[in-house]
């Protein structure tokens, strides 16, 4: 296996999932705590085996396939939260946008819904979560 070495990193101790960001910005993601973490609610923002770090590819809204390691986008900051039930994950990339992933059950990702309260959002099929990042359109960095 490759060694990488990262620079910043963000555990959940609650939802069990861990993003940490290498010097060039790539953000992998993680299950830290298998028995309460196994990215049922997409928390890692990325599809594979949960309890290995991974990275993660972002997609550009204008962009009908996902970026590879050589994009534009870098990662700046990670955010990891939630609850077994309800993980959750945000980065921040350098141009100040803010990319969303996981559990939108009460609409903690604030990705904009005309439905309110304890309905949450309707994603593909009827899910209440978020499988891969999504940049947030209603943030402007």
């Amino acid at each position: 296996s490759t060694n990488v070495e990262f620079t910043k990193t963000s555990k959940a101790q609650e939802a069990g999932h861990t993003i940490a960001i290498t010097a060039n910005g790539i953000p992998y993601s993680h299950c830290h705590n298998k028995k309460i973490c196994d990215n049922e609610l997409g928390e890692l923002g990325r599809i594979g085996n949960p309890s290995i770090p991974l990275p993660i590819k972002l997609v550009h809204a204008n962009a009908n396939t996902r970026n590879t390691d050589d994009n534009d986008v870098r990662i700046a900051h990670a955010y990891t939260g939630g609850f077994p039930s309800s993980g959750h994950s945000a980065v921040l990339d350098t141009h100040g946008n803010l990319w969303l992933s996981g559990c939108d059950r009460w609409q903690q990702l604030g990705m904009g819904s005309s439905n309110g309260g304890s309905s949450g959002y309707t994603w593909k099929g009827g899910r209440l979560w978020q499988d891969h990042f999504q940049k947030n359109q209603h943030v402007v960095g």
